[in-house]
């Protein structure tokens, strides 16, 4: 399938273009509806919200019996009846003096009916999200960036089609960088440590393999 967005603010489109890479199955469709709003208490600070509602036709996912065939779509990917999302985006920011800040708080709820009228929760969905970073300076030239990230377990479905949660998820990322210029030339070095708390997440079974990202690792 490939797919062109017009972007939006917060990460959601205002319209996607999805062309099918053949016709074994029908072409989602979804409808979203939202409303926000944006908020300056002070110059510098932001306070941004929003409330979406959508509704799915025919979504798809990943087949978790997937043999490896990719040359026909209804070999990899499952068609579904419906689905619908519902949630709420709430972001902060602090966006001047030495340091700079950024909280983002999701909280939502997707759903999907399989072509049976059995209901579960999207594969990959995670109830609430939680991302903070930040970003200072220590002195003239050098400075440091740190990203917290906090989330509820990811859905999936076992191999016998139970809905389950995966393992509760955390992340911590720091760096220092050290901006330059020598001649003509401007740069930056960076040292980066990912995941400093060791966190691990619960690793997913084989039958939701196709739902492991990189935060699951």
């Amino acid at each position: 399938i490939a797919e062109l967005s017009l972007p939006t603010t917060i990460e959601q489109p205002l319209m996607d273009v999805i062309l099918p890479y053949d016709k074994t199955l029908p072409v989602p469709q979804t409808w979203l509806m939202g409303i926000g709003g944006k908020w300056t208490p002070r110059v510098g600070y932001d306070l941004q919200g929003r409330f979406y509602y959508a509704t799915e036709v025919s979504p798809t996912t990943l087949d978790s019996l997937w043999t490896g065939r990719v040359d026909v779509m209804g070999h990899w990917l499952q068609d579904l009846q419906s689905g619908r999302r519902i949630g709420l985006d709430v972001v902060a920011e602090r966006r001047l003096g030495d340091l700079t800040s950024l909280i983002h708080y999701q909280l939502g709820q997707e759903v999907w009916t399989d072509s049976t009228g059995f209901e579960f929760k999207a594969p990959g969905h995670r109830t609430q999200r939680l991302s903070i970073s930040i970003e200072g300076n220590l002195e003239a030239h050098t400075g440091y960036t740190a990203a917290f990230r906090l989330a509820s377990g990811k859905a999936y479905l076992d191999a016998v089609q139970n809905e389950k949660i995966g393992g509760f998820y955390n992340r911590l990322d720091i760096s220092l960088y050290r901006d330059f210029t020598w001649k003509s030339i401007s740069g930056r070095v960076t040292l980066t440590i990912y995941n400093l708390t060791n966190a691990s997440t619960r690793a997913l079974p084989v039958s939701a393999r196709s739902l492991t990202a990189q935060e699951d690792r």
